[in-house]
């Protein structure tokens, strides 16, 4: 259930068409949806659920406290030469409170530094619906990145006063990496029997014990992928070769403790960022004592009463898994952060009129800094137990 979830994020087009899914009546809903109106006005390209990019800059759509706008996306890593502007649309604090947006951007690490910062500053009109508060370019850029947003406001005296500050990372599209975090979902055949109780199938006759998961269990794990061969931030799976899919892996079930469950398998991966993989699952499980082979709902269970703190252990055996799992980080790229968009596919033309031009020509070196003034403003508008075999199938196992 939870890798279909995750599948039905990532679908394409399972957002194009935010306004239908908001609900009218909740108010964090109508302002995303102001939002996103606004944003689809000033940027007739746009669409949600991908990274949107005009004239070879990669757009950033932000909230007053700098988040990113629900189904609005950010890329996953800074391609080769990048630019960004980053957006704020917001309801102003007032009809004539104005806002202001700086960016400083660092190649990380130095010396390789390059530092722009400017600010474009815009009214925040007549009225104070939802609309488009500041916005600023920075670029272009190369290497692992990081950008501090700074939102600010003016005040009554002129003065500029802090809204909120925030730094935004993006690692090198061309750098290189060797491990993975998963997620997924397995099915193992290691026994966890839970809520065990004794059965009489026949009043007076052999009883026997009954219990959820007396054979198999399903499992949420966190895993740790290696890959033997080296793959980009920006990596395409068609660009993989059969070999190249393979991948190792050890991790945990996700549960009340980590240290009871250890997971070694082998993966392929059959799309980017899912594997389909199997190995062994070394494990405590509860037994019963003095009969650790106890199958549950077929054998005799001799005693009168049964108490699960008296008459269970736990025990460490190894057993067979198989799973599915997606990369944490390629998790992000298919919710839109998509990295092939930024880096690989050429830009989209924005077929709105040109709006007037800001003179913001990014300075190229350390200490350097640009700034500009924007044209206009665009108002907005319990699971069951195992069923026992009938009384002539019990069999005395000890």
């Amino acid at each position: 259930m939870l890798l279909g979830m995750l599948l039905l994020l990532a679908a394409p087009g399972a957002l194009a068409a935010p306004a239908a899914w908001l609900p009218a009546d909740d108010p964090a809903a109508a302002l995303l949806k102001e939002q996103l109106q606004v944003i689809q006005k000033e940027f007739p390209g746009f669409v949600p659920g991908q990274l949107f990019r005009d004239q070879g800059v990669s757009y950033l759509f932000l909230d007053s406290k700098l988040e990113p706008i629900a189904t609005t996306t950010l890329p996953s890593c800074n391609a080769a030469n990048s630019s960004y502007k980053v957006v704020v649309v917001d309801r102003p604090a007032s009809d004539t409170t104005k806002y202001s947006v700086s960016l400083e951007s660092a190649i990380i690490p130095p010396p390789d530094l390059a530092i722009n910062q400017g600010i474009f500053a815009i009214d925040g009109g007549a009225s104070p619906p939802t609309t488009v508060l500041a916005q600023q370019q920075v670029g272009p850029l190369t290497g692992q990145l990081e950008i501090t947003v700074t939102l600010n406001k003016e005040t009554a005296t002129k003065t500029l006063e802090l809204v909120t500050r925030k730094v935004l990372k993006f690692p090198d599209c061309d750098a290189n990496y060797q491990v993975g975090i998963f997620v997924g979902t397995n099915a193992s055949f290691l026994s966890r029997p839970e809520n065990i109780e004794r059965y009489e199938p026949v009043a007076g006759g052999p009883a026997t014990l009954v219990a959820d998961n007396p054979t198999t269990h399903l499992a949420v794990s966190l895993m740790a992928v290696f890959y033997p061969s080296p793959r980009r931030f920006g990596y395409q799976y068609r660009d993989l070769d059969f070999w190249q899919r393979w991948n190792m892996s050890f991790g945990t079930r996700i549960g009340p403790n980590l240290l009871d469950d250890f997971l070694l398998g082998l993966n392929y991966e059959v799309s980017k960022g899912l594997n389909l993989g199997a190995g062994v699952h070394y494990g405590q499980h509860r037994v019963v004592a003095g009969q650790p082979d106890f199958d549950f709902g077929r054998d005799v269970y001799e005693k009168a009463t049964f108490s699960t703190a008296a008459d269970t252990r736990m025990r460490w055996d190894p057993a067979f898994y198989i799973g599915a799992s997606l990369d944490l980080r390629v998790l992000g790229i298919l919710r839109g952060r998509n990295t092939e968009q930024n880096a690989l596919l050429p830009s989209r033309p924005n077929p709105s009129p040109p709006a007037t031009p800001a003179p913001a020509a990014p300075a190229t070196g350390a200490g350097g800094s640009n700034t500009g003034s924007n044209g206009g403003t665009l108002p907005l508008a319990p699971a069951a137990k195992a069923a026992p075999a009938p009384a002539a199938q019990f069999s005395k196992r000890k």
